[in-house]
């Protein structure tokens, strides 16, 4: 019996497919622990980021299950079928489309923080959603095309012209994104207490940033510099996972940012509350003891019995609250606070 003879650039031509798929998974596993986390965690946080995480969750889940259809159908039932990986199938949509969709949502998050840390700085603001909606608009004419075009031969140029829209639009906007909150976060006055929360954000703003925006310019390169190939397809394929966890990666580093300053700089639960009234409480946010109420002045307290001593955690500073949004119980408690008074 004869065997049939395997393409000469078989590795070349399945490897991207495999390499990018075991990423993809790898990267959603991460986001389930991510997501678990701020579940737990973070409660309080204002409704609107809460259905931000959700939906990026909810895209992720159905992209990650396209996916998994498609190691089934390249991998699976069509074993040693070189035509097989000619077919894009669902990665049209997972791709290009989710993909510069989800990367647009998560640029336009961080280019409203900016806005928010400093008015002035509303032009870079209005810079970066602009590059996040032109990668999001070459994203989406890549998936419609290979969607109207399967081979992509009647309308290689605006293809060429989406894909690098796309990529190079999401380099621009994450680079502008970590140089920008970078400056803005050493140039923010802080006290000693909040300057290890500060450093340890600024850090995973630069690293998730650059690190999104390496793998994008990857896979500008290899699309652009190695034509007519499939290595590209690995990078862009991770593209929506690594969005993904930018965004939850940032928010729940607020946990290890407060367990630092307090470690670095305790607070002496005995001797100090804050100029609230006599019995006042914080209510805690889950583990990371994101609180509840704005942060106030303190000043030395003296306890005359056991029994009015009250563990007083570190109140929440304006950087916490910018980036956890509003809390929605302020009001209720602070009202408590003053009933009890």
């Amino acid at each position: 019996m004869s065997s049939i003879p395997a393409a000469p650039n078989f590795g070349r031509i399945v490897s991207p497919q495999l390499i990018g798929s075991l990423l993809n998974f790898f990267f959603f596993g991460t986001l389930l622990v991510q997501v678990y986390v701020y579940r737990v965690c973070f409660p309080k946080d204002s409704l609107a980021v809460k259905l931000l995480v959700y939906f990026i969750f909810l895209a992720m889940l159905v992209c990650t299950c396209l996916n998994a259809a498609d190691i089934q159908y390249w991998f699976g039932a069509g074993f040693g079928n070189i035509l097989r990986f000619a077919d894009p199938r669902n990665s049209r949509f997972y791709t290009p489309l989710m993909g510069s969709f989800i990367g647009m949502l998560v640029q336009l998050f961080f280019s409203y923080r900016i806005w928010v840390l400093r008015r002035a700085a509303w032009p870079l603001s209005v810079l970066i959603a602009l590059f996040a909606l032109m990668q999001c608009a070459g994203g989406m004419g890549a998936g419609i095309i290979a969607y109207m075009s399967p081979n992509r031969s009647k309308l290689a140029r605006e293809h060429k012209t989406c894909v690098r829209l796309w990529l190079a639009g999401g380099v621009l906007a994450n680079v502008l994104i970590a140089t920008m909150m970078s400056i803005l976060f050493f140039k923010a006055k802080s006290t000693p207490i909040m300057r290890d929360f500060v450093r340890s954000i600024v850090r995973m703003i630069i690293e998730t940033n650059l690190f999104t925006a390496i793998v994008a310019l990857i896979g500008l390169a290899l699309y652009a510099g190695i034509p007519n190939t499939t290595y590209f397809v690995c990078p862009t394929m991770i593209l929506p996972g690594i969005y993904a966890n930018t965004l939850l990666v940032l928010l729940n580093n607020r946990v290890i940012a407060e367990e630092t300053s307090a470690v670095n700089h305790p607070v002496d639960t005995q001797s100090y509350t804050p100029s609230a009234p006599a019995g006042a409480k914080y209510s805690e946010n889950g583990p990371a003891r994101v609180l509840a109420l704005p942060a106030r002045s303190f000043e030395r307290r003296t306890f005359d019995s056991d029994s009015d001593k009250t563990t007083v955690l570190p109140p929440r500073s304006s950087e916490e609250r910018k980036w956890g949004g509003a809390d929605e119980n302020t009001d209720e408690e602070e009202n408590d606070i003053d009933n009890r008074a």
